[in-house]
């Protein structure tokens, strides 16, 4: 009796579904910055470890917005400066604002706002020294900066490319991003450190825009960042039952072009 009892126990457990996860994807094309939208279910496919999941869903919307704007404002920061402006200007109406200067450490020079003169008053009060600690900024920023946030949470990192050996490993970025919500984006000046911001963007779903290979005015770049940074695809899907947070996405089924098309998940508590 008791065996058959375990018997019936195992058999429920095996038929039961594995259950629908959320995750927040980002699409863009890594060659222009521009967003990718009108994609389906069709088009994505995620994997978790080895295991593909099976993809129910996928919506994409322009959500508002909660943006702490990370600058650089180390010694080497102010060749990245030119691109502060512009993004203040993008803000757009129901969205929030905070400003952040970064080197060794994070200051928190305005928070969440909607108006753009006092961004502005502050971006003119920020000052430039030391040396850039990205991921010591980006945890800092994430750890506290958006208790108060009530709408989607989008990190946006402007830096001249140059990681300043910071303390905090990026792993501990990634595992911070994903219990806040914050997605997290970088426009950047140079490639030294290229690929540390990518990969922090990648598991954060967010974008990355390398200025100097995508050649465009500061007017132009702030607007396709923001562009990117407002729309969002939310995708269900199913086929684990506890993700490994070994996530990886990417887009499918598109006809070929010479554009680069990416997507970056960020799985949904």
């Amino acid at each position: 009796m008791v065996i058959r009892s375990l018997l019936g126990l195992l058999l429920l457990a095996v038929a039961l579904p594995a259950q629908e996860l959320r995750f927040v994807v980002t699409a863009f094309d890594e060659k222009t910055g521009e967003p990718l939208t009108g994609l389906g279910a069709e088009n994505f496919a995620i994997q978790d470890g080895s295991t593909s999941l099976r993809i129910l869903e996928a919506e994409y919307s322009e959500d508002k917005l909660d943006i702490m704007l990370l600058v650089d404002s180390s010694r080497i920061g102010e060749a990245i400066s030119p691109l502060v402006g512009p993004m203040i200007e993008r803000l757009s109406e129901g969205d929030q604002m905070a400003l952040v200067g970064f080197d060794q450490s994070a200051t928190l020079v305005q928070d969440f706002t909607a108006s753009k003169d006092l961004l502005r008053r502050g971006w003119g009060s920020m000052r430039y020294g030391n040396n850039p600690r990205i991921l010591d900024a980006l945890y800092a920023a994430l750890d506290g900066g958006f208790d108060n946030a009530t709408a989607r949470r989008v990190a946006v990192v402007l830096a001249t490319g140059v990681e300043g050996s910071s303390r905090t490993p990026p792993a501990d970025v990634f595992e911070l991003a994903r219990r806040r919500g914050v997605q997290i984006h970088f426009a950047f000046l140079e490639g030294a450190d290229a690929r540390l911001m990518r990969d922090v963007a990648e598991r954060a779903a967010g974008a990355w825009f390398h200025s100097k290979k995508l050649d465009l005015k500061p007017d132009e770049l702030a607007e396709r960042v923001y562009s990117v940074i407002k729309g969002r695809y939310a995708v269900t899907a199913t086929g684990v039952s506890t993700l490994s947070g070994k996530l990886k996405a990417e887009i499918v089924g598109l006809p070929k072009s010479k554009a680069k098309p990416v997507a970056t998940v960020l799985a949904i508590d």
